[in-house]
């Protein structure tokens, strides 16, 4: 649900950004970070064990962690510079870039297994 909330507040968070007000800035921000941003990590420490058997848990949390991290935020600084030069300094395709990301996360928490119900190890 959070990807959902990221996904739509990316357009106006850049709009908010754009406007050069300081106070419209921050609230963009402080929108994005704590309702985006922490809504996703908030679930994780419950989440993610779910998903690996114990025997497993620490590396299967840790290599998918990292692995995201390098594939979509390590590289997204980049990414964004890149489609702002593109573009000719429009935001747009960087809030298009953050809505797609932001998609893929939405999509992927459908394919996960449901694991309420089954025997989990500790």
């Amino acid at each position: 649900m959070t990807s959902l909330i990221t996904a739509l507040w990316a357009f106006p968070a850049f709009w908010l950004f754009n406007t050069m007000d300081p106070t419209l800035i921050v609230l963009g921000m402080v929108v994005a970070i704590s309702l985006g941003a922490f809504g996703m990590y908030s679930v994780q420490a419950a989440y993610f064990p779910e998903l690996f058997d114990a025997r497993y848990r620490y590396t299967g949390i840790a290599v998918s962690k990292e692995f995201a991290a390098l594939a979509s935020g390590g590289i997204a600084p980049f990414v964004a510079a890149a489609l702002l030069s593109w573009s000719g300094n429009h935001y747009w395709p960087v809030a298009t870039y953050v809505v797609v990301l932001a998609g893929i996360s939405f999509i992927a928490t459908f394919f996960a297994p449901e694991t309420r119900g089954s025997e989990i190890s500790i």
